[in-house]
Formats: structure tokens, sequence, C-alpha cells
């Protein structure tokens, strides 16, 4: 892989350089953009009037229900782009961990580095496209659908005008997101390629594959626990199961795209190990007779190692690493049974 191949192409996105040009975390720029527009919003309910009629409604009433969803999809907007910085310096902090295990020269890695967050942008556009189609047709499973169409624009309240704008800005930012976990998957997988030899007995310099995968999972089901309080309002069911069943697997995805390179460097070492084994145990065998016992330990020597071989896994997870995915797919639900309990608290107090 020559210096040359790694020259960047593409830019940085507007996002991106937006994120990078504040000298705080990403966590911050999402929060005070999500407090940007909640002021917006809620200045907007003021100039109208809202929060009068507001008040004269019952808090399960469909107002209070369109008010409360489009504070949701603020936070999955701000979430959006703020996820993908989060894969984005997350693939650089890999690439700094893996440093000492790759067969580099500075210059070739810090080529590498440069491609890191770059992306062309007509594939990152046609990703967008396809997060904002998914999108629009999104709000077709809900219940109310059939009687309330979505996009009938003389049924839109102020508050369902913020649902029906901020909807396919989110898959906008869903797509270029998701784009970004594969692209960077990619490459952390061809990086695999310019690893040094293995030794199958410590794969803790493989960490950072894994590590980027699991920060994947997690971002994925980070966006599927805000999209899971929809569940707190009727006749949205459909909707977010057509989105958390499928949950699984796109976390599933984002933790093995990343480890994949890694796999069949591990898978190719062990093969070969075996391989050079089983011949030595061969010639071992022919060359010792049954009163040999230097001979014969040689043999049981070979036997224990080549088991030993057998038991090394080909993926570069532990059991503490299924055992942290799975607990990521229960985050959406532990969103939903947080938000049903902060629900049943104000409506208690209010009552």
């Amino acid at each position: 892989m020559a210096e040359a191949d790694l020259a960047p192409y593409g830019h940085a996105s507007w996002t991106q350089r937006l994120f990078e040009a504040v000298a705080v975390r990403p966590l911050w720029v999402g929060l005070g953009g999500a407090a940007l527009l909640v002021a917006a919003y809620l200045a907007q309910e003021w100039l109208l009037g809202r929060f009068s009629e507001l008040s004269a409604t019952p808090v399960w009433a469909g107002a209070w229900k369109d008010f409360r969803l489009a504070l949701v999809n603020i936070l999955m907007l701000v979430y959006a782009p703020t996820a993908q910085q989060y894969v984005i310096r997350g693939a650089r902090r890999a690439l700094e961990d893996l440093r000492p295990a790759l067969d580099m020269s500075g210059p070739e890695l810090g080529a590498f580095a440069r491609q890191v967050g770059i992306y062309e942008p007509w594939r990152l556009r046609i990703a967008g496209a396809l997060g904002v189609s998914v999108a629009l047709i999104l709000p077709l499973f809900a219940a109310s659908a059939e009687l309330d169409p979505p996009y009938d624009a003389s049924l839109w309240t102020p508050e369902v005008f913020w649902h029906r704008w901020t909807t396919p800005v989110i898959g906008w930012f869903m797509g270029r997101f998701l784009f970004a976990v594969i692209e960077e998957s990619g490459r952390m997988a061809a990086l695999a390629e310019r690893l040094k030899p293995i030794d199958l007995f410590d794969l803790r310099p493989l960490a950072p594959f894994t590590a980027q995968g699991l920060r994947h999972a997690l971002l994925i089901t980070g966006f599927v626990a805000i999209f899971a309080l929809f569940l707190l309002e009727w006749g949205y069911a459909a909707m977010v199961g057509s989105v958390a069943g499928s949950t699984a697997v796109f976390a599933a995805i984002g933790l093995i795209l990343p480890v994949r390179g890694a796999h069949r460097r591990i898978r190719a070492a062990k093969r070969a190990e075996l391989d050079a084994c089983r011949d030595a145990l061969r010639r071992a065998r022919r060359e010792s007779v049954l009163d040999d016992d230097a001979g014969l330990g040689r043999v049981a020597d070979l036997l224990v190692y080549e088991r030993r071989l057998e038991a090394v896994r080909v993926w570069p997870f532990d059991t503490s690493t299924l055992a942290r995915f799975a607990l990521y797919l229960l985050i959406p639900v532990g969103s939903w049974l947080g938000g049903a309990l902060v629900e049943r608290a104000i409506d208690s107090l209010l009552e």
C-alpha cells in the first residue's frame, strides 16, 4: 500500500468542520444545538399563543402528544450528526492505539490518518438521500396515518409542522451517519492487512478493532433509544417496531465490519500454525519409537499445542465483548421504560 494510494479524497462535510471548529467535545456541541432548536421551538409556541391552548388540554390529548414528539424529533436531529463525529473520532483513536501493532512507516500512517472523516461528496449525498427516503416513509406506519394523513398540510398544527420539517433532516443526517460507519469500518478492515505478525495467544493488540465495533453498536442503539420514546404515545408501535426490529442487525453489522480484516488475519495465522504443528507432529511420530521417551514426549507436547491452537478464537471477541453488545441492545428498552416512569410521575403530579 503506497503512500500515494492513501492520499485523501473528497473533503470533510460542513457539519464535521463545524464540530471540529469548536474546541469542545461533540457532546457539548450537540447539546448546544439541541438547546438552540428547543429555544426556537418554544419561542414559536409562545409567539403563536399555543401555551394557552395547551394548558386547557389534558396532557394525554393530541396537542400535547404533538408537542412532546416535536421535542423527540429535535433530539434525534441533533443526535445523528453528533454520533457521526464520534465515529470519526473513534476511528482516529483506534488508529493511534494500533500504531505499535502496525507495520507502517510514519508517512504512511500519517496519510492513512488524513483519510479519516474524508468522504466523496456524491456518495455522502446519496447516503443522505436514502436516509431522507426512509424517514419520509416511516410516518406512514403510524396507526393514525390513514385517518390523519401525515403529508396533508391542511391538518398540520404548529407542532406537527416541526415534525414534518425535522423528519427529512433526521433522515439526511442518519443516512450520512450510517455511511460513516460503513466507510470507516472498511478502512479499519483494510488496515488489518498492515498488522505485524499476530501472536495467536495474545490478541490484546487487536483490541482497538473491537473497541471501534462496539462504539458503532452503541451509537446505533443510542439513536433507537431516542426513537423508542415514540412508544410513550399511542399509535406508533408499528413505526417504532419497524426500526427497532432491525436494530440488532444494524448493531451487529456495526460491530463486525471493523474487525473482519483482523478476523481474516487471525484465521490465516491459525491455519498456518496448525498446518506447521501437524507437519511437525507427523514427523515426530515417524521419527519416534515406542521406547523413546524423548520422542514420545515431543509427540505429547505437540498434541497439547495443537489442542491449544484449535481453541484460539478467530474473532477478536471475548465474553465481555458479547456481554457489552447484549447490554447495548437493551438500551432502547431501558429508554422506553425510563420515559414511561417519568411520564407516569408527571401525570401523578398533575392529577
